[in-house]
């Protein structure tokens, strides 16, 4: 008797906080918006918006998303447009994004908006935000991404910063004074750049510039670095952890060498006169000059190989 009074309190103890908690959940639900008494289907909502902005006067673009990927495209014209199209579906209409597009300044102030930053339930959506900047923009652009890839197409612009969160970079043949990337859980390919300076990082993603010059900085963890050079740089200095390093060089580079791996061997292909040369004992050392060493290049990794190959 003891025992099944005990299990009915248990039982009845058990009903009271689960309709609490549902009771609680149901609550924030309808505060946050994220139950809705209509469930959109898979099929998904359309969405098609437009805005325009005039480039006169604007040296930057600046672009937000989270969770719809980034194009940035060139067009004719003198105007800056965004497009935001694809489809939605979502348990909540607050999770639909609302595209923005202001002048604040001199800077286009292009973001996807939500009614609420948060909301519960299901959603999914295959939303592009297509930025399109006019062939004769010469300013700025800066996008950053969340659980988004961004995409750039062929253009020369004064600067030009991408950083993407959980997404893949990128980019066709571009140009700018100051380059940067920098991605987190996604990999960066870029076709080529032309900068003066770069500065590329990666975090649990790999990084492969077919055709670069300029001075380079560069770091990835848990990643490959592989860089294709077409003129030799006067200064590179890349660091990996858990990741390979392999620079392409011209063939009459001439360059000085400071490369050093813990855990990784260290290579070069060319004819590089010896200044010092260590191997084992977790610390693998390669230094010297090739040619006249006009370029300064130091290569770091914990747990990887360093390539430097023509």
């Amino acid at each position: 008797m003891l025992g099944s009074t005990l299990l009915t309190r248990v039982v009845i103890i058990t009903a009271i906080v689960s309709v609490a908690c549902l009771g609680i959940a149901a609550a924030i639900g309808l505060a946050a918006g994220g139950f809705s008494p209509r469930r959109v289907g898979r099929t998904g909502t359309t969405v098609d918006e437009r805005r325009t902005l005039p480039v006169a006067g604007v040296d930057l673009v600046s672009i937000d998303s989270v969770s719809d990927d980034v194009r940035i495209v060139e067009r004719q014209g003198d105007a800056i447009e965004a497009w935001l199209h694809g489809t939605v579906s979502a348990t909540s209409p607050d999770a639909i994004p609302h595209l923005s597009a202001d002048l604040r300044g001199n800077t286009a102030d292009i973001r996807l908006e939500r009614k609420r930053p948060f909301t519960f339930g299901f959603s999914w959506n295959d939303l592009i935000l297509e930025v399109s900047v006019p062939r004769g923009y010469k300013g700025k652009l800066y996008a950053k991404s969340v659980s988004a890839s961004i995409d750039v197409a062929e253009h020369a612009f004064s600067g030009l910063a991408l950083t993407t969160t959980s997404g893949s970079m990128r980019t066709a043949s571009v140009s700018a004074a100051d380059f940067s990337a920098h991605t987190t859980s996604g990999d960066l390919t870029a076709a080529a750049v032309k900068a003066e300076r770069s500065d590329i990082s990666s975090v649990s993603g790999g990084v492969r510039v077919k055709s670069l010059t300029g001075d380079l900085t560069a770091h990835t963890v848990s990643g490959s670095m592989a860089i294709t050079y077409a003129s030799v740089p006067g200064r590179l200095d890349a660091e990996s952890t858990s990741g390979d390093v392999t620079i392409h060089l011209p063939t009459d580079a001439s360059f000085t060498l400071d490369a050093h791996s813990t855990s990784g061997d260290v290579t070069c292909k060319f004819p590089i006169v010896v200044a010092e040369s260590r191997t084992g004992g977790g610390n693998h050392v390669l230094a010297g000059k090739v040619g006249s060493g006009d370029g300064r290049f130091t290569v770091r990794t914990v747990s990887g190989d360093v390539r430097i190959e023509p």
